[in-house]
């Protein structure tokens, strides 16, 4: 596949139909695209794609009976509940326009729905991708997790439960003594390798000790899974340039300074998203 092409922001207006595509990744998994669509006298077009999980759609419309719009909902309690629980609770984001510009173009679809901001979901959608949570070999079957996946769960348990064990409505204690030990040497430490050293050997105790305790009682990998499932890549233009430096250097914007990707997730009140732009 060739490099994308300019994503501009006038023409993108034209894309003023949608359809969905299941793309296959590499790990076995599958992801959701959500394509704005320009229809000509042959062919459907998509805009331009710059994303990890997509590409540029296009086909004959003799080959294709009708553009179609399936998005998946989300109804798992306990996957909702960890949307609810972790979702951005600033009000700033609401000012952000990329923001507010992928809320007004999935209002086309979703107009009741409430919308609400969730930091990094493309992260945690870029994990499922790769196959981090489960990854499929050409059989279909589920294949064991190297060494590298297990530890990647482990980093994305251990980030949504990062006060587990010293939070004073979770404390577990012997990792708050893990803890405490480590503090107690910081706050006497003296700059230097001797002492460095012995912080980071008290610090990874810890964090041992911590994300063992996750991986054994709070393990996230199925929430995880089940968001990815549902999760959605929406390829968009965006007002916003995120690459002036390439106008006053060369004259003309880079392909990708109005690229950009909305991800989100439909539950069956709340819609939950980021948006993902490319510098």
């Amino acid at each position: 596949m060739g490099r994308p092409q300019t994503v501009s922001i006038k023409t993108f207006p034209k894309y003023d139909k949608l359809h969905t595509q299941i793309t296959k990744m590499m790990s076995g998994i599958s992801f959701n695209t959500l394509y704005p669509i320009k229809e000509t006298p042959l062919f459907y077009i998509s805009c331009e794609v710059w994303a990890y999980c997509a590409n540029k759609f296009k086909i004959k419309k003799k080959n294709l009976d009708k553009l179609e719009v399936n998005i998946p909902t989300l109804t798992d309690t306990e996957a909702i509940k960890f949307l609810a629980d972790k979702v951005w609770k600033s009000s700033d984001i609401a000012k952000d326009g990329d923001v507010l510009e992928a809320k007004t173009f999935l209002q086309r679809l979703y107009p009741n729905h409430e919308y609400k901001f969730f930091y990094e979901l493309d992260v945690l959608f870029s994990g499922y991708i790769q196959g981090d949570f489960i990854s499929y070999d050409r059989d279909g079957n589920v294949e064991e997790p190297s060494e590298h996946q297990l530890d990647n769960r482990a980093y994305y348990s251990r980030k949504y439960n990062q006060f587990i064990g010293i939070g004073k409505d979770n404390e577990i204690p012997h990792i708050k003594t893990l803890w405490d030990i480590y503090q107690t040497f910081n706050k006497t430490a003296r700059k230097g390798k001797e002492d460095d050293d012995k912080g980071q050997e008290l610090y990874n105790a810890y964090a041992n000790a911590q994300e063992k305790y996750i991986m054994e009682h709070c393990d996230m990998t199925e929430i995880f899974i089940k968001l990815g499932k549902h999760g959605v890549c929406l390829p968009m233009a965006f007002t916003n340039n995120t690459a002036q430096w390439s106008k006053d250097k060369y004259g003309k914007l880079v392909g990708y300074a109005h690229a950009g990707e909305c991800f989100f997730i439909v539950t069956p009140k709340i819609i939950y998203l980021n948006v993902k732009r490319h510098f």
